[in-house]
């Protein structure tokens, strides 16, 4: 069995937070994995969030100015699913095609539109200013996300690489979503 589902973490919920990522996010995956034991099955994926891998490699990580971050096709996915019941024996499965910095990402998605351009760089004040002021908003408004905007903006700077990486472009998969709408 894969299980494949999360919950946007941006939408701001009442606080506290945690009981409804818990309740949407948790609680559900307790029930289905109990479930299929009870029916005799005895392997399942977790398809997770790469946040989580880095939460659990690097809790002590200090944010630096630029960033990037590991990418990957649904195919590899999609391969990596079918075989983590075999080989995965309760290992965390990290997948990655390739390492791009935001600059490369942004740039290759431009040509696949057919637009490419120079990608500039912007000073890290102007992701982490606005994302402190959204994130100060939500607050004084008694709200809370799953996701800490200001933190992300710093992490978000931070090279978020998995290796090894699959060796395989990406360059069809992002024509493929870019064209999809």
């Amino acid at each position: 069995m894969v299980y494949a589902a999360r919950t946007d973490e941006q939408k701001p919920v009442p606080r506290p937070a945690h009981p409804a990522f818990r309740a949407n996010m948790v609680d559900p995956l307790v029930r289905l994995f109990t479930a299929t034991r009870a029916e005799g099955l005895t392997r399942g994926v977790l398809m997770g969030s790469y946040y989580t891998c880095f939460h659990r490699l690097h809790p002590e990580w200090r944010l630096p100015e630029r960033g990037g971050t590991a990418a990957v096709s649904a195919r590899s996915v999609a391969e990596t699913a079918a075989d983590a019941p075999d080989r995965g024996g309760g290992a965390d499965l990290p997948v990655a095609d390739e390492n791009l910095t935001w600059r490369e990402l942004f740039a290759r998605m431009a040509a696949a539109t057919g637009r490419a351009r120079p990608v500039r760089r912007l000073p890290g004040s102007a992701v982490t200013l606005p994302a402190a002021v959204g994130g100060a908003r939500t607050r004084l408004a008694s709200r809370e996300t799953g996701l800490d905007i200001a933190a992300f903006a710093r992490l978000a700077r931070r090279n978020l690489y998995i290796e090894p990486v699959s060796g395989r472009s990406l360059d069809a998969a992002i024509r493929e979503t870019v064209h999809a709408g």
